[in-house]
C-alpha cells in the first residue's frame, strides 16, 4: 500500500503501520464525517447513464463518462419533474475512511480509496408515506476521482448506495458529483450537487438530482468531521489540516484557485465551529 504523505499528516506517528511489538502502538489516523443530502427524482424509461461507468484508477470508460455529460439535462429533467410531483428524496450518511494518509497520498497511481457508508435513505412518493431504507455493506464513497481524459482537469465524487426496500428488492443509487471549470458552473454548485440514478433488483427505474444546502453543509458537515484513532488534539490538529490542504488542492487543480488560501478558510471555519 501506498504509504507516501504518512509522516506530514502525522509526525508523531510516521510508520507505515502500527507497531503490535511496541508497549503503547499508535494506531493509523482516519476520518469520519456525516453528510445529508436532499432532492427529487422521477420515474424513468429507456437506458441508465451512469450503468457503466467506472471508478478504478480513473472515471471510464471515456466514451461512457462524456455520454452521462452530454445527459446532465436529462437529470435536470427529472428533478424538475419531481419537484412538480412531489417525488422527493433525502440521504443521511455517516462516511468513514481508516487510512487518512492512504487518502491523501500525492501517488496518482493508487487508485481513490473508498470510504464507507452507513446510514439511510427516504423516498417520499406523490401518493404514499414516506419510505426508510437503512444502507447495507457495500456501500460507499470516493473522492476526487479523475477523468480518463488525461488532459481534462475534472475531478468526479462516486457514489453507490446499498440497501433493501420494503419489498426487500436489492436496491443501488449510483451517484456523481461533477466538479469542472466550465461555463455556467462554480465550486460551490458543483460540489452540492448530485446526479443520481435508482435501481430495483438491476433495473433503472428512478433518476433525479440531490443538493446539499450550503446550510447544511456549515452547520452540519463541517462540525462532524473528525479524526479517528487517536485523542490527542495534536494530532488530530495535523490530520484535519493534512485533509483541508488535499481537498484544497484538488479543487484548486480544477478551479484554478489557490489552494492554499483555499486550505486556510477551511481551517478557519472549521476551528471556528469547533472552538
Amino acid at each position: 500500500m501506498d504509504t507516501q504523505g504518512r509522516a506530514d499528516l502525522d509526525p508523531l506517528n510516521p510508520g507505515d503501520s502500527p507497531d503490535s511489538s511496541a508497549e503503547s502502538p499508535r494506531e493509523i489516523l482516519g476520518l469520519r464525517f456525516k453528510e445529508a443530502a436532499n432532492g427529487f427524482l422521477d420515474n424513468v424509461d429507456g437506458p441508465s447513464f451512469l450503468s457503466k461507468l467506472t471508478a478504478t484508477h480513473e472515471v471510464g470508460p471515456l466514451a461512457e463518462l462524456n455520454t452521462f455529460l452530454s445527459k446532465i439535462p436529462r437529470f435536470h429533467d427529472a428533478e424538475d419533474a419531481g419537484v412538480r410531483k412531489g417525488f422527493s428524496i433525502e440521504m443521511r450518511l455517516r462516511a468513514t475512511v481508516t487510512d487518512l494518509a492512504w487518502l491523501v497520498s500525492t501517488e496518482s497511481a493508487r487508485p481513490p480509496i473508498r470510504f464507507s457508508l452507513k446510514g439511510r435513505v427516504m423516498v417520499k412518493s406523490p401518493a404514499g408515506k414516506p419510505t426508510f431504507c437503512k444502507l447495507t455493506e457495500g456501500s460507499f464513497l470516493q473522492m476526487f476521482v479523475r477523468s480518463s481524459a488525461n488532459s481534462d482537469p475534472s475531478r468526479f465524487f462516486h457514489y453507490e448506495l446499498r440497501y433493501r426496500d420494503q419489498e426487500q428488492r436489492d436496491c443501488v443509487i449510483k451517484a456523481w458529483k461533477v466538479l469542472r471549470n466550465a461555463p455556467g458552473f462554480d465550486v460551490w454548485l458543483d460540489t452540492s450537487t448530485l446526479f443520481f440514478e435508482m435501481f430495483q433488483d438491476s433495473n433503472l427505474t428512478h433518476r433525479g438530482v440531490m443538493r446539499v444546502p450550503i446550510e447544511t453543509f456549515l452547520r452540519k458537515q463541517l462540525p462532524s468531521m473528525d479524526i479517528t484513532g487517536t485523542e490527542d488534539a495534536a494530532r488530530k490538529s495535523w490530520a484535519l489540516a493534512a485533509f483541508y490542504k488535499y481537498f484544497a488542492g484538488e479543487l484548486g487543480a480544477v478551479y484554478m484557485m489557490d489552494a492554499e488560501k483555499l486550505k486556510d478558510l477551511l481551517v478557519k471555519l472549521v476551528t471556528g465551529i469547533h472552538v
